[in-house]
């Protein structure tokens, strides 16, 4: 008999500190949603492979600052995801651009 007794006074103490506490849930659904969804991996990896090859034209048409400033952006991508053939790539990439830059 004592069990429900106290199982109906700590339903009636919860119910009064949800009552006095003052977050509700309209101001948990009023929260501010991020305009700027994550992007997923494979969002991230087509970014870089885009970059990756931005900077392979900019390197051909002697561009070598431009190409210098893609690769390191898709370095940045591809250690982010993991990407460690990308990366060596980009790394690479970058080396032939600081020899072209002297």
């Amino acid at each position: 008999m004592r069990l429900p007794k106290l199982s109906i006074a700590t339903f009636i103490a919860l119910l009064t500190v949800v009552a006095d506490t003052s977050i509700s849930f309209y101001s948990l659904t009023s929260l501010p949603v991020p305009k700027v969804l994550a992007q997923t991996n494979s969002e991230k990896k087509a970014e870089a492979d885009r970059l990756l090859q931005q900077g392979i034209q900019q390197f051909q048409t002697s561009k070598f600052r431009e190409a210098l400033q893609s690769w390191q952006q898709a370095l940045v991508i591809y250690r982010e995801i993991g990407d460690r053939k990308g990366e060596g790539t980009a790394l690479g990439n970058l080396g032939a651009a600081y020899i072209a830059l002297g």
